[in-house]
């Protein structure tokens, strides 16, 4: 006897907020995020989640670059605020 299989990936609800920069730079950042963000299906699960969240960093500092910052580090923090609901917090240090 054999029963059917059926995988069920829970959908996430992702935030995200970066600190230490402002204008020009921090538009660009969200832009860029934002736009990766929309690039994966809507449908987000916690494998692309976490994918996407290690990236941003990166994405963030090339966000940065086109304003003089070179050198910024990232470091982050990703909180749950409950079933299937994350906030990535990204600090910026130029």
């Amino acid at each position: 006897l054999a029963l059917p299989v059926q995988a069920v990936w829970a959908v996430v609800s992702f935030q995200f907020s970066i600190k230490g920069i402002d204008k020009e730079p921090l538009e660009n950042a969200n832009k860029r995020l934002k736009g990766r963000l929309s690039l994966i299906k809507q449908d987000l699960d916690q494998d692309q989640m976490m994918s996407f969240y290690h990236q941003a960093e990166t994405e963030i500092k090339l966000a940065m670059a086109p304003y003089g910052y070179f050198q910024a580090t990232v470091s982050s923090d990703l909180k749950s605020l409950g079933k299937d609901r994350w906030l990535a917090i990204f600090y910026v240090n130029r």
